[in-house]
């Protein structure tokens, strides 16, 4: 229940009538824009078409995007247009269309130059502004028009462009709404001067990942906008996001009830809920290290088919020392033998690796035949008759057609002990374990080598090969769990040459305008009439969106060549530069192929790919790789090398195990990933001793300083001896009690179905909000007659509920009621005391409610 924003009294005689008022008065671009109030608004996931239609393209699915809209109980969409030209035809010819006959209003949302510009008119705000602005005459529901990430792009929307652009609109439309989206640390007393006469309201999105500082936040933004008439739309963060990524369903729902009581005070407008689960089918299990972190169905990459418990940490700077916790009290039963056994992996994006072991690697490319890579060492025999050796080995081909050409081998001084081919495998460690006694007997030292190599020529053979944990008997192995590099030695077969493939990528992270990623190659100019390059390039960015990502080459820092990434296709292209104005008479010359980025840009994740055919007049030979920032990514391809790497573990994220307080487990993230879990048991014994219980506590730990380093740890199937515990497989939260020391890192229950749960809350409070407006209040003699738009004049579906406090969980259903065609006359109250009263009404499928009316019933 909420406080009545807009309200037309009806005043007789003396009546008086008191609302408690907090809503900015009115909106302010324009005169004629209404104020935009109650708003549920469901923004950014739609449900998409099955199959391709004749364009080849996969469209939006109207009639089920609009049916599950109207489950959700909204009265406003929020349709983004973004880097899909073809939904800009789905909106205005079959979307806006639909939504309006099914009497839902519709905002037209639009991304800026940070995201990629909207398509199809891109950076052209004169022509959205106007196309909009016409679609609003033919389609009234089509309310509003609003930008994203509006306060990050402020270099490009100032005062006087907004002013410009709504005027554009305002000219067609006078009542079309500008809505913008603002954070709260961009939101001051001058950014809403500057703007209280640009824009309609502001979308704020709590970018946090639990709601300790939302009540805070609300408060702020309200003190500075509501003095200028700017209203405000709160926005959870209901799937994922960079920000907020991995936020219980629970969550959400405290973040609603906290952002529910500013609504019903009048401080903010409504709802703008980012994309709620909209699909309904089974829920996806995400592989660890899921190379497609996105998956088609609307429900996103967090939903499980099993019950588990998560502890997620996610982009922002995090100090070392924090953690989270998630812990339960144990009865113990027989105190001198217990343990505890659980199912536990990690997944980690780009940048923390899985640690400990050596990688072995051949790039898609060709290669000839006995070309490899290796890692050795020399060792020292101790029992050279009795020994053996075990150890880990994995490779990523698991397919059965192609075997015969890679082979894994474990090698004694160049002598092959053991070997596999990597077709038909599964891409699981596998324990190999050897005798070596014929190897290493009657010897002192010996090399042992782990050797990935090519038996035969390969035109398309992409493998990598693992090894781990190596446990030697009978002779001794320096840093056998490759936790640094110490002790062994890298080699390639072959010689290096400067003619090969490379490529140079950018992550889906924020770039700024001037960040080069940048591969020097260093020419040795011969004498000669001509000096010419050929080379091809390509990269996997086919969309239209331009001026960001640049392809460029430059000679002695002078740009000879440039090349915008959108607009083509994924394939080769040809590329023959003329250098010799560039090259003649001097001795050597650095040759640079970049990636720069032209413009600053939130998301747009690109991978270039470049390839030297040949040179004329002069050679090269391979320089260094240099960069604006460490987000890029170089990877040199060389098709006659391979590429031989040790990780070791990052150590700066741990799972513990903890016992009343005492870390008695710890192991490294990085460690424990597994395909899909890998299942570990603690003996507990000596800290159980002498107790009757104890708090077994599980904790994710920082035990270095981190920057945007998201990693993910999730435990289930817990199984304990010697104890009683509850709720083992996580079936949902009892039992357990979580904590955090920074919100970056929080534990949060994942499952089951959690985008359901998701959909079920936003439903829950959008059927609170107030959907049959008050037109008028009259106050008498022990009565109080109340307006409003009726439905059914002799009250079927109605009820009115009154409280003597105003707070929620006081209103009661008051049956003392008459309705009539023009609303309900309440009866039988007591004269100079205050009521506060709502009406509802139910069709059986829906509620709907009015606003709080606040009344005194006296003598006319």
């Amino acid at each position: 229940m909420r406080v009545l924003k807009v309200l037309v009294p009806v005043l007789f005689l003396t009546a008086m009538i008191f609302i408690l008022n907090l809503r900015p008065v009115s909106a302010a671009s324009g005169p004629e824009v209404p104020l935009i109030t109650d708003a549920k608004i469901h923004y950014g996931f739609v449900i998409w078409e099955t199959t391709p239609r004749a364009d080849g393209k996969v469209h939006v699915d109207t009639p089920a995007t609009i049916a599950r809209a109207k489950e959700l109980n909204v009265n406003t969409f929020a349709f983004l247009l973004w880097q899909r030209a073809e939904d800009w035809d789905d909106f205005r010819y079959e979307f806006l269309p639909a939504a309006q006959e099914a009497g839902i209003k519709v905002w037209a949302y639009l991304t800026p130059k940070s995201e990629g510009y909207s398509l199809p008119y891109k950076g052209d705000f004169k022509r959205w502004a106007e196309e909009i602005a016409a679609l609003s005459i033919t389609y009234p529901s089509l309310e509003a028009w609003g930008m994203d990430d509006f306060t990050a792009n402020l270099d490009e929307f100032t005062p006087a462009k907004v002013k410009e652009i709504q005027d554009y609109a305002l000219a067609i439309n006078p009542k079309l709404a500008f809505i913008v989206c603002a954070y709260v640390y961009s939101v001051d007393d001058a950014f809403a001067d500057n703007y209280k006469d640009r824009i309609d309201g502001i979308i704020f999105p709590h970018a946090e990942r639990t709601e300790i500082n939302l009540e805070r936040d609300l408060n702020k933004l309200y003190d500075i906008l509501h003095p200028r008439n700017i209203p405000i739309y709160f926005t959870p963060y209901a799937t994922f996001s960079n920000y907020s990524s991995m936020k219980s369903a629970e969550t959400i729902k405290k973040e609603m009830e906290i952002a529910y009581k500013f609504y019903e005070e009048g401080k903010i407008q409504g709802f703008f809920i980012y994309c709620t689960p909209m699909e309904t089918t089974d829920e996806i299990w995400l592989l660890p290290n899921d190379p497609n972190p996105y998956p088609s169905s609307g429900d996103w990459y967090y939903e499980f088919t099993n019950d588990e418990l998560i502890i997620p940490w996610d982009y922002h700077h995090t100090e070392a020392g924090a953690n989270a916790t998630v812990s339960q009290t144990a009865a113990v039963t027989t105190p001198n033998s217990t343990n505890v056994s659980f199912d536990a992996y990690s997944y980690a994006q780009k940048g923390y690796e899985v640690g400990g072991y050596a990688r072995i690697s051949y790039p898609a490319v060709p290669g000839g035949a006995d070309i490899y890579g290796e890692i050795s060492q020399e060792v020292n025999v101790t029992d050279g008759a009795n020994a053996s050796v075990s150890f880990k080995v994995k490779d990523t081909y698991d397919a059965t057609a192609s075997s015969g050409y890679i082979f894994k081998q474990f090698l004694i001084d160049d002598v092959v002990v053991w070997e596999e081919d990597v077709s038909g495998g599964d891409a699981n460690w596998e324990q190999i374990t050897l005798p070596l006694g014929d190897y290493l007997k009657d010897k002192s030292t010996a090399r042992i080598q782990l050797r990935q190599i090519n038996k035969k020529t390969v035109d398309w053979f992409p493998s990598v090969t693992n090894w781990a944990d190596i446990e030697a008997t009978g002779f001794e192995v320096l840093n056998p769990g490759f936790e640094g590099h110490e002790g062994w030695t890298k080699k390639r077969s072959g010689d290096i040459s400067a003619n090969h493939d490379f490529s140079i990528a950018y992550p889906a992270v924020p770039s700024a305008a001037g960040d080069v990623g940048a591969k020097d190659k260093i020419a040795a100019i011969q004498e000669s009439d001509e000096y010419k390059l050929d080379i091809k390039v390509r990269d996997d960015f086919t969309g239209a969106i331009g001026d960001y990502h640049m392809m460029q080459i430059l000679v002695d820092g002078a740009l000879v060549w440039e090349k915008d990434i959108a607009g083509g296709t994924s394939g080769w292209d040809d590329v023959s530069l003329d250098l010799t104005s560039q090259m003649k008479g001097k001795p050597d010359a650095v040759i640079t192929f970049q990636v720069y980025e032209k413009n600053g840009v939130y998301w747009h994740p690109v991978k270039t790919e470049w390839r030297i055919m040949s040179t004329s007049g002069f050679t090269l030979s391979d320089g260094d790789f240099h960069n604006s920032n460490d987000k890029w990514i170089y990877s040199d391809s060389n098709p006659n090398q391979y590429k031989v790497e040790i990780v070791p573990y990052s150590s700066k994220v741990q799972l513990q195990l903890l016992v009343d307080g005492d870390v008695i487990w710890s192991r490294d993230v990085s460690k424990i990933i597994a395909n899909p879990w890998a299942r570990y048991t603690v003996d507990t014994s000596a800290y159980t001793a002498g107790k009757s219980s104890v708090d077994i506590t599980f904790r994710m730990y920082i035990a270095q300083d981190i920057n945007s380093l998201p990693v993910i740890i999730r435990l289930d199937n817990l199984a304990v001896e010697g104890m009683t515990m509850q709720n083992l497989s996580f079936e949902d939260t009892t039992a357990w009690t979580s904590n955090f020391t920074d919100q970056n890192v929080v534990p949060a229950y994942g499952g089951p179905k959690r985008g359901l749960r998701v959909f079920d809350t936003i439903r829950e409070f959008f059927t609170r909000i107030s959907d049959i407006p008050v037109t008028g209040v009259e106050r008498g003699n022990k009565d109080v007659n109340i307006s409003f738009d009726i439905i059914s004049p002799n009250g079927k579906g109605y009820k009115v509920f009154i409280s003597e406090t105003g707070k929620a969980y006081d209103f009661v259903e008051y049956t003392n009621v008459n309705y009539n065609s023009k609303g309900a006359h309440i009866k039988k109250l007591d004269n100079g005391k205050t009521y506060y009263i709502f009406v509802e009404y139910s069709n059986g499928s829906e509620i709907m409610r009015s606003g709080i009316v606040t009344v005194t019933p006296g003598s006319t």
